[in-house]
């Protein structure tokens, strides 16, 4: 995650945030296998659908979490959508987009794709101040 240290370091924890970060990472990991496996068994579409709801209420409550100062539950938020992201439109985006699209279409999405990483890293520090 962009900027994960400078994010905890707003919460209240006991662990540091390079310690979160580090939790972030081996939670993201972890969920790519528990991913690989809902995707063969549940299929993509009920996926996407469903876990895009999910995500949607998971971000309300980190959201309530930040703006009450509540670390742990922001921390947990965080944690719980990674897991979720990792179920659905994380590994389904890029399944999709090499089945649906020609070598070119690919290309260029993956571009795009990396260009608005880009902007996101620009533009975070600057929100963030």
């Amino acid at each position: 995650m962009f900027y994960s240290n400078t994010i905890f370091k707003n919460a209240k924890s006991s662990l540091s945030p390079t310690s979160i970060t580090g939790i972030v990472g081996v939670v993201n990991f972890l969920a790519t296998f528990g991913g690989m496996a809902l995707l063969s068994y549940a299929g993509r579409k009920t996926l996407l659908l469903w876990i895009s709801a999910i995500l949607a209420i998971i971000n309300a409550v980190i959201a309530y979490a930040l703006f009450a100062n509540l670390g742990t539950l922001m921390i947990a938020g965080v944690l719980t959508f990674i897991v979720f992201f990792e179920f659905g439109p994380g590994p389904i985006t890029w399944l999709y987009m090499a089945e649906i699209m020609q070598d070119k279409g690919s290309s260029i999405a993956t571009v795009m794709n990396w260009g608005i990483n880009l902007l996101i890293s620009f533009f975070v520090p600057i929100i963030i101040k």
